[in-house]
């Protein structure tokens, strides 16, 4: 009798166990994944070290729909680009690279509980990542319209922006047309604006956009190229 006690206790046990890992689960459907470079300078601004991470852009009707889920992906920087590459399209060049800006993949993902929790007095959202299944059509990945969504963790909505500002020393700085000393200035602009790298083009060269907050992406159309030598990071 003692043994069937003990062997019922054990199934039960197993059962709710069970039970609480299933629940302890969800699928997300029709969003998008997003994989995308933080910059993360050392205490005197010198040398970044970029994070690769992930957040999730859920579908219009999800309960989740105006946030976005940050998502944990437990691995290696080597994994990590791995699962990219394995598992998004269309990856630009500066992204391996320059290890800068961010790629969309449309998808669903299994993660555990998304939890909730409290920063800038808002709501946000992040849940460890086991496993995603890329869309056969990458279709409607644009998350520009990123400004909806209410996140906060993990950088903001636009953690992927790298923003300068001019030397202290410089009374003004030149968008160029080209990346060369030689060619024509595009915009000419000073300590009241910052400006904003889109891609990294060389070691001496990047080409950057004027931050405007009136922007749905925060860029201006206010472009062109200036060396890193002429401006220092602001984030």
């Amino acid at each position: 009798m003692q043994i069937k006690i003990m062997k019922s206790a054990i199934v039960s046990f197993s059962l709710l166990f069970f039970s609480i890992t299933v629940f302890a689960k969800e699928k997300l459907t029709g969003g998008t994944l997003q994989a995308y470079w933080r910059a993360a300078w050392n205490a005197e601004a010198t040398i970044n070290t970029p994070e690769l991470n992930f957040r999730y852009f859920p579908a219009e009707g999800s309960s989740y729909e105006k946030y976005i889920i940050d998502i944990i992906f437990k691995g290696s920087d080597e994994e990590k680009i791995a699962f990219v590459k394995k598992n998004f399209a269309n990856i630009p060049g500066n992204f391996l690279d320059y290890h800068e800006w961010y790629v969309n993949q449309q998808g669903t993902v299994n993660v555990k509980k998304v939890e909730e929790y409290m920063l800038c007095n808002a709501s946000n959202y992040e849940a460890e990542l086991i496993s995603f299944t890329p869309s056969l059509f990458n279709e409607n990945t644009n998350t520009q319209g990123e400004n909806r969504y209410t996140n906060c963790g993990y950088g903001g909505r636009y953690p992927y922006l790298t923003s300068y500002t001019l030397k202290s020393d410089a009374k003004s700085g030149q968008l160029k047309r080209e990346p060369n000393d030689n060619a024509e200035t595009s915009y000419t602009f000073t300590h009241d604006n910052s400006v904003v790298k889109i891609k990294t083009i060389n070691k001496e060269w990047m080409y950057v956009s004027l931050y405007d907050l009136t922007k749905p992406d925060l860029l201006s159309d206010k472009r062109g190229y200036i060396k890193f030598s002429d401006v220092e990071p602001l984030n």
